[in-house]
Order: structure tokens, then C-alpha cells, then sequence
């Protein structure tokens, strides 16, 4: 896809950017060049779990910034989730790494059912940023808006997965019975 950077649109149209980073440094870094770039909203999560816990509580972002390589729940663990809960933004992929693992990993995210998903590689320069951001708009601006009936979809993802996290769930196990077959039930006095 080619960018056309001389028809700018203004980067103030992200509202909501997650940033999943183990690195104090890295992490740091890409939220102040971010916050420098739009004026979005943004959450800056220390690793994977982190991160899963902003989005059950409703952090719904618009661009996530993902390390691959984080202690317990990494990258690609994480992407894994997020493709659960039907995630529509864009993906932007932060490594080190070879180019050839992260062409790797974004074939499988786009397997995932991500629409968007681009990398940078580290180190990370405000340009770089700049970049990613621009085209997270162009794609969002291509993607067809989804009207959805909530009610008739009865609990959305999300929902399921906070009811999960916060044990509002319970399970009921029913045992399959033929005995009733044709008679009927009679309660007793």
C-alpha cells in the first residue's frame, strides 16, 4: 500500500492507542513520541497480562503497539487473544527481531482475522511512528463500517470475557434424561 504523505490526515483522529512493552525505556519512548503525534488516549501496559486486563475493563484502542518478546503472556500469545475479542483496529508490531520473523508473525496475525498489521523495528524513530499511525488511519478510513444489532447478538465477547475474569459465571451441568418420554410430571404435595 502506498502512503501519500503530502495529504496528511490529522493524526488527532486516533483516540485510543495501547502500548503492550515489557522495556521501562521502550515503553517510555513510544508513549511520549506518540503523545507528541495525537492527541490520543493512551494506556502503556508493562507485558501481555497487563494489557488483556485494559481491554476486559473496556479499553477499547484503536491502535495497539505490540513487543513480541515479553516475559509470561508475550506478543504473540496476546495477539492470539485479542483476535478473540474481535479486535478491528490496527496492529503494529515492535521487535528487534530478524525481518523474517516479523514478516512470520504478521502472516499468522493476519490469520487471525486482523485486518491491519504492521511492524517496526527497533530502534524505534518518531517518523517511524508517524508512519504507522498515517497508514492505521488510511486502513481505518477503508474499512467498511459494521452496524451491528447488540440485542440480537445477545453478550458481545468482551462481555463474556469480563463476566469470565471477574467470576460472574457459573456452570450448570444438566444430565441428559429419556425417562420422561410420554409421561408427565406430577408434583407431589
Amino acid at each position: 500500500m502506498m502512503l501519500d504523505i503530502s495529504n496528511k490526515q490529522d493524526l488527532t483522529a486516533i483516540e485510543r492507542i495501547l502500548i503492550v512493552e515489557d522495556d521501562d525505556f521502550q515503553r517510555h519512548l513510544v508513549n511520549k513520541q506518540v503523545t507528541k503525534l495525537c492527541n490520543a488516549e493512551v494506556v502503556a501496559a508493562e507485558d501481555g497480562e497487563a494489557a488483556m486486563l485494559a481491554m476486559i475493563n473496556g479499553f477499547q484502542p484503536d491502535v495497539i503497539f505490540c513487543d513480541l518478546n515479553m516475559p509470561g503472556v508475550d506478543g504473540i500469545e496476546l495477539l492470539r487473544i485479542i483476535a478473540t475479542l474481535h479486535f478491528t483496529g490496527h496492529i503494529v508490531l515492535l521487535s528487534a527481531e530478524s525481518d523474517e520473523i516479523l514478516q512470520s508473525v504478521k502472516l499468522m496475525s493476519k490469520s487471525y482475522g486482523f485486518a491491519s498489521v504492521n511492524s517496526l523495528k527497533k530502534p524505534i524513530t518518531s517518523k517511524d511512528l508517524e508512519l504507522v499511525l498515517l497508514q492505521a488511519l488510511q486502513t481505518t478510513s477503508h474499512k467498511p463500517q459494521q452496524h451491528t444489532d447488540s440485542a440480537a447478538q445477545g453478550f458481545t465477547d468482551v462481555e463474556l470475557t469480563q463476566a469470565m475474569f471477574h467470576n460472574q459465571l457459573c456452570l450448570f451441568y444438566q444430565p441428559m434424561s429419556t425417562q420422561l418420554k410420554s409421561r408427565s410430571l406430577v408434583q407431589k404435595p
